[in-house]
């Protein structure tokens, strides 16, 4: 006799996080399978970001970094994120125009 749904999950109930996710990870693939071009587009859009990364593009922001900024900007008031965001792009064009400065020479 098939196991009922109270049954299933009353034994991933028992599981390691690990194989819960597996089991969620597996059932979502079969009810919602990746499209075989969102596979290829995105493996497009990683190489060029790798690329843009080694021929120094753009340069890789280290994830406690990104998580202090997101923390910051959460805390601000929509003025102040305005401001915030003015003054990081400022400083961000400053650094580009000095990293293109030392290229040079």
């Amino acid at each position: 006799m098939p196991l009922t749904l109270e049954q299933i999950v009353e034994e991933a109930r028992h599981w390691s996080p690990e194989k819960v996710c597996e089991l969620v990870d597996r059932l979502i693939g079969e009810l919602h399978p990746p499209a075989a071009d969102n596979d290829d587009a995105w493996k497009q859009e990683a190489r060029r970001r790798l690329a843009e990364i080694e021929n120094g593009t753009v340069r890789p922001v280290d994830g406690d970094e990104v998580s202090a900024r997101v923390r910051r900007i959460v805390s601000l008031s929509d003025e102040q994120l305005c401001d915030q965001s003015a003054q990081e792009g400022a400083a961000m064009l400053d650094r580009m125009e000095d990293e293109d400065a030392s290229r040079r020479f």
